[in-house]
């Protein structure tokens, strides 16, 4: 068994003005080890805080070394400095009079376009919200035009200290295709005959993808069917409405949905996926898919409100102003009383000021913040509760409290898409 001739023990020089012990250099890793006598062989040596290269020096008899290349990548606050001294300059050479002294700043400038041509991108823990409740998104993702042809170098840093010869990465360097995934919050339904519910399609969009998705149902059951199923251009959600019409029959169901959309020219499918939006740790929220969406058709609910919205149907309005919405109270028994409304999760621009409807309807007021911006969109939920008496053969009626013998009957009236304009 033949056995290397010496051991290497190299090392850098290194020059620094300031060393901490915090940020001291050091050397992590040579590989290979060794060699063969009377062979040449290429050494990588790695490191961090390796700033400056002065020389090698190597013991053993016999074995000389030179440098065949030398390779620093900048990290995240050199990039900082450098970019922030280039603003500087900018400024300078722009209020600058005097020639001589612009000529020197442009000297400076230039230094600096070479420093900031060395590093064209970085990037750490690309958040991927496709995967579920993995709290750990430690790959990287860098997208970057490249500005010419040449030599790039990718380095790859693990914060763990795992790196090194022993440790194996998967790396994929490809021009990405534009691409989305669609999940679709909550993963469960209630709708009730002739009512409506919304759900809301998250658009998990890559590689540059940016265009108009429309959502459909493949093989529901009759009695079942869409509004409002578009998720605009760049949207990353957006609120669809699946409806339950007089022709709906009593029952739970599996419904499947897919998104359609144009990308270069060419039409795009891709199925909408079921999830729940759950939160980990009291602060991180993950979209865990289900392997189905169960929908249930329930009886129809002991009132309906209908909404009268403009002939697009979307409410146009300025910053500043309100919406004033026409509304319609059909009932199924005598029961009339008022209804309770509230929005869910609005933006912070709009408020609703109508707090309740009388039993044959009317307007239902939203005020517009003067902060909104034009181009702000939202489709909001309306929600309606209404207050019923429990039947005296009800077994939780209550013959002694009888101020307790109420229940609450929430129910969705519409969505309300609403839309920023001049």
């Amino acid at each position: 068994m033949r056995k290397p001739a010496c051991i290497l023990l190299i090392a850098f020089y290194l020059t620094a003005a300031r060393l901490q012990a915090a940020v001291a250099p050091h050397i992590g890793f040579a590989y290979p080890a060794g060699g063969l006598p009377g062979t040449t062989f290429s050494v990588t040596i790695g490191g961090q805080y390796l700033k400056v290269f002065a020389g090698i020096h190597v013991s053993g008899l016999s074995v000389t070394a030179r440098q065949t290349d030398y390779l620093r990548i900048y990290d995240q606050r050199e990039i900082g400095r450098i970019r922030r001294t280039k603003e500087t300059l900018d400024v300078r050479m722009s209020e600058e009079k005097d020639a001589t002294t612009r000529q020197q700043i442009q000297r400076m400038l230039e230094q600096v376009d070479q420093e900031m041509q060395q590093v064209l991108a970085i990037s750490d823990d690309a958040v991927d919200k496709s995967i579920g409740l993995a709290t750990h998104h430690a790959d990287a993702r860098i997208d970057v035009k490249l500005p010419m042809n040449g030599t790039y170098y990718i380095r790859l840093d693990d914060a763990q200290g795992k790196g090194g010869a022993d440790v194996s990465y998967r790396m994929t360097l490809a021009q990405e295709k534009p691409d989305v995934q669609l999940r679709l919050v909550p993963a469960s339904l209630r709708i009730p005959k002739e009512g409506s519910v919304v759900a809301t399609v998250h658009a998990l969009r890559t590689g540059g993808f940016s265009d108009e998705i429309t959502v459909s149902l493949t093989g529901a059951p009759s009695g079942l069917e869409l509004r409002q199923n578009v998720i605009p251009a760049g949207a990353t959600k957006a609120s669809i409405v699946i409806a339950a019409t007089p022709q709906a029959k009593d029952g739970l169901y599996h419904l499947q949905l897919e998104g359609t959309a144009s990308c270069g020219g060419h039409p795009l499918h891709r199925p909408v996926v079921p999830a729940e939006d759950m939160m980990q740790a009291f602060f991180y929220r993950h979209l865990v898919s289900s392997q189905q969406l169960l929908v249930q058709v329930a009886p129809p609910d002991p009132v309906t409100v209908t909404l009268l919205p403009p002939d697009d149907g979307i409410y146009g309005v300025r910053a500043g102003s309100s919406i004033r919405i026409r509304s319609q109270v059909t009932w199924r028994d005598d029961s009339r009383r008022g209804i309770k409304l509230a929005l869910v999760a609005p933006p912070e621009w709009l408020t609703l000021i109508t707090e309740r409807i009388q039993p044959r309807g009317g307007d239902i007021i939203l005020n517009i913040s003067s902060n909104a911006e034009v181009g702000d969109t939202a489709t909001v939920l309306l929600n309606g509760t209404l207050r019923m008496p429990k039947d005296a053969s009800s077994p939780d009626y209550n013959p002694i409290a009888k101020w307790m013998n109420n229940t609450d009957i929430e129910f969705a009236i519409g969505a309300i898409p609403v839309t920023i304009i001049e």
